[in-house]
């Protein structure tokens, strides 16, 4: 590892217009006091440089009583300028200048010959550049390591003051290394090590009694005091163990370390050991290679002892436990998968929270387990994801994690132990012999042996033997903790589901009628007779995913029929228009339908497609931040980790959220703002083409990656229902918000038939409702047009026929006329 030197520090430059001058008289000059290229620069930017101060030095700005040289530089008008010619005191012309700005801020060719490298230098900021870097947490050797980080682990360790303040004491700590045994003594002739008759290979508490403190010890005096045993390094009335007596007692033997069987057996063997014959070995990390560890099988964890019939869909509060909830505040409690460091943290609201939404949120977690309720065999099963790791183990015990101490994985509530997957918390019968008659499978006991307790549960009824680490009858147990064991799986034509109760078939098939879990299924037949068999249940991503292609190729037909209503063609001299050419509601459909697929841009705060930017989610934290800070020490968190952001449920009991933000620079904590965000159709690889209204798939990746780690942010895109005027932390305001099914669905319905019960009519209802009222009023118009032809024809006729009447008269007197007049002769 290597850490940034402390005295380095940069600015970020400001690009092609900088016309800052780096000069020593500004403050420039030290290697330490770099420049960062600029952002969006290509070559500059995440790079550093070194001004050459002493290049800049020479550049002021143009002074009219100043004369020049040719080559100088000098700042005018926010531009750097290069005389052409020697120059006499004048006034400013750009005649005799070059505009060298864009050369000067070219950091991007720093390096490469130009003006540039005569005020820049490109820094080397790998880490192997010790002017910048120090290497840290090393360790290549015994006599090279970084004391800082690492301690050398040696025989008679001198130990450190127990008040807080980590001074080194005179007194040594030999508990840490009488743990690695030891296996002669000088008992019997008082020779090391020649294994005559008196001598004892593995002393125990029979070779040495050891006296308790009576209020004074002289130097060498060896005491058996609160659990262990100590050794005075001088003369002393300091009780051992106590604040302040560190220096004055040498550390023998720690209960809380010990190897054998009692406190004071490990004290003999670190008295006893024979180090002219024996010497230290150092033991190899864990590694299944190399001959001194082996991976232990244990992948299964199973409730161990009857549940009641639980109710996975209510609040945990009334989900039918056997026994009531204990040990929460205000109903909330946590607990955790894991250990140490590594350990990860489940938050629980009995009041809240379902036992199908605890066991979803433990599954989705990073602790790498699956845990399950199995219905045959009425208990709770966690599996570890990957098979053939290290066993699981989870604890609620406020006190039992070796963080606890430091207030960090302190357990909280017992829901654990409800499950069946911890023990108890608090175990107080105490193991009687007299009563081994009476104790049934299950049964808790304690067993005292001087100031050591251990705890242990009945595996059987009536057991015939006390516990021990070697009785089959027994199995030592931890008071808030659950550890695996491993799981055994089938026999003859009967299989045995993750350790539980043989199942069987009347042939060779099992389906969820044998076994319970439906959708699951499977054929023995070709297994052999006492042969293991393996299979995984995963996500089927497969299904969504044809779901969503079908989603979009119906989609896209949808929009190419609604163009073709629209369209006009022209194929040579003939034009065709679609049938609703020119209709503005249909013409406007497809831009429509776009935006209700492509969605609201602002996130609604209520939605499950909504993420606040939260690393983390606790339940609650008290106004000093305690809970926050454990949480910064377990997870280390350093400059590395800037924007690290918790939520907090319950801030300082006021029932309100809150959000914290890590500041990697002043390594503390800062309130801030959630920043929310909306999963949308670009996060699954689709998007609209470029002036189309019709979805193309942009990078099918994606939509991959997206249903294996994010499923119900895909569901709750296309599936989330309806909730109207909700509050939008995001916006301040009630607002809608809904899934793209129900989305489209609402807006089809709207265009074509409208809001049922408010009178307000779609725009499709609305455009039949107009090509009625045309027909109609079309209707009418014929109607008044044939009663007007109609008059028309009976005018017409009538005036025919008195012009016929008419032309008869006039006949008529025309031959009169005619006849009157008297014929000449011819």
């Amino acid at each position: 590892m290597y850490e940034l030197s402390p005295l380095v520090t940069a600015s970020e430059h400001a690009g092609s217009t900088d016309v800052s001058i780096y000069s020593s008289a500004n403050g420039w000059g030290d290697p330490n006091s770099l420049v960062a290229g600029n952002s969006g620069t290509t070559g500059a930017e995440n790079h550093y440089f070194l001004p050459q101060a002493a290049t800049w030095d020479n550049v002021n700005a143009h002074s009219v009583a100043t004369s020049y040289s040719s080559g100088d530089i000098v700042l005018q008008g926010g531009k750097f300028w290069q005389a052409n010619g020697n120059l006499s005191a004048s006034a400013f012309n750009s005649a005799n200048w070059t505009d060298v700005t864009s050369s000067i801020n070219d950091l991007a060719n720093a390096g490469n010959g130009g003006l540039v490298d005569t005020f820049w230098v490109k820094v080397d900021f790998s880490v192997g550049n010790q002017t910048y870097w120090n290497e840290i947490g090393h360790a290549d050797g015994a006599t090279n390591f970084d004391s800082s980080y690492w301690q050398e682990i040696k025989p008679e360790m001198k130990r450190f003051d127990e008040s807080g303040t980590g001074a080194q004491l005179n007194s040594i700590d030999y508990s840490i290394w009488a743990q690695v045994g030891s296996v002669g003594g000088d008992i019997g002739d008082g020779v090391w090590g020649n294994r005559d008759l008196g001598e004892i290979a593995v002393p125990n508490d029979g070779n040495f009694i050891y006296d308790s403190w009576t209020g004074s010890a002289s130097q060498g005096e060896y005491v058996h005091h609160n659990g262990n045993v100590y050794q005075a390094r001088i003369s002393t009335t300091s009780e051992p163990g106590a604040s302040g007596s560190e220096d004055n007692w040498h550390l023998v033997a720690d209960a809380a370390t010990i190897a054998a069987g009692t406190v004071t057996e490990q004290a003999n063997k670190r008295r006893f050991t024979d180090t002219a014959f024996w010497s230290q070995y150092s033991v190899p990390d864990p590694d299944q290679n190399s001959g001194h560890w082996k991976v232990a099988q244990e992948m299964v964890i199973t409730s161990s002892q009857p549940l009641g019939t639980v109710d996975m869909r209510v609040s945990l509060a009334n989900a039918n436990f056997a026994s009531a909830f204990t040990g929460l505040s205000s109903g909330l409690g946590n607990f955790f998968i894991g250990e140490g460091e590594g350990a990860v943290r489940i938050d629980y609201d009995v009041n809240k929270d379902t036992l199908a939404g605890l066991i979803d949120r433990i599954n989705s977690s990073e602790a790498n387990i699956n845990l399950f309720y199995d219905p045959i065999g009425n208990r709770f099963v966690a599996r570890n994801k990957e098979t053939g790791s290290i066993g699981i183990t989870l604890h609620e015990s406020p006190t039992w994690d070796t963080l606890a101490a430091a207030s960090v994985n302190v357990g909280a509530g017992n829901i654990l132990q409800l499950m069946g997957l911890a023990d108890p918390m608090s175990i107080s019968t105490s193991f009687s012999s007299s009563n081994l008659s009476s104790y049934s499978k299950g049964t808790f006991v304690s067993l005292s042996s001087g100031s050591i307790t251990t705890y242990w549960q009945a595996l059987q009824d009536a057991p015939t033997e006390g516990p021990s680490p070697v009785s089959t009858q027994w199995r030592q147990v931890i008071e808030g903790v659950g550890r695996t064991m491993e799981s055994e799986l089938g026999r003859n034509s009967s299989v045995r589901i993750n350790g539980g109760d043989l199942v069987y078939s009347t042939d060779s098939d099992f389906d969820g009628n044998n076994h319970g879990y439906e959708g699951i299924s499977f054929d023995i037949a070709k297994v052999s007779i006492g042969a293991t068999a393996s299979f995984t249940v995963s996500k089927d991503t497969n299904a969504a995913k044809i779901a969503i292609d079908k989603f979009v190729e119906e989609f896209n037909d949808a929009q190419d029929y609604i163009n073709s209503l629209t369209a006009v063609t022209q194929d040579g001299e003939n034009v065709s228009s679609g049938r609703f050419t020119g209709n503005i509601e249909i013409s406007r459909l497809s831009s429509q339908l776009r935006k209700v697929v492509f969605g609201d841009a602002q996130a609604h705060s209520a939605s499950a497609r909504t993420a606040d930017g939260a690393d983390l989610i606790i339940n609650s934290n008290d106004g000093s931040n305690t809970e926050i800070n454990n949480i910064a020490a377990q997870l280390a968190l350093n400059s590395s980790n800037n924007g690290y952001t918790i939520k907090v449920l319950d801030q300082d009991s006021s029932g309100n959220s809150a959000y914290f933000k890590w500041n990697g620079t002043s390594l503390s904590w800062e309130s801030t703002n959630p920043t929310y965000s909306s999963f949308r159709l670009p996060d699954i690889g689709l998007d609209f083409g470029i002036g189309s209204d019709r979805l193309v798939v942009e990078n099918s990746a994606l939509l991959i990656q997206a249903l294996s780690e994010k499923p119900e942010k895909v569901q709750a895109l296309f599936a989330e229902a309806t909730v109207e005027n909700a509050y939008d932390e995001n916006t301040k305001s009630n607002r809608t918000y809904q899934g793209l099914s129900y989305a489209l669905d609402d807006f089809i319905s709207n265009f074509l038939s409208g809001d049922d019960g408010t009178g307000y009519k779609g725009a499709y209802e609305t455009h039949i409702d107009s090509v009625k009222s045309q027909n109609e009023r079309i209707d009418d118009k014929i109607a008044q047009l044939e009663r007007y032809l109609e008059s028309r024809e009976e005018q017409l006729s009538a005036g025919f026929m008195k012009m016929e009447e008419m032309q008869s008269k006039l006949d008529t007197q025309l031959q009169t006329l005619q006849n009157s007049i008297p014929k000449k002769n011819k």
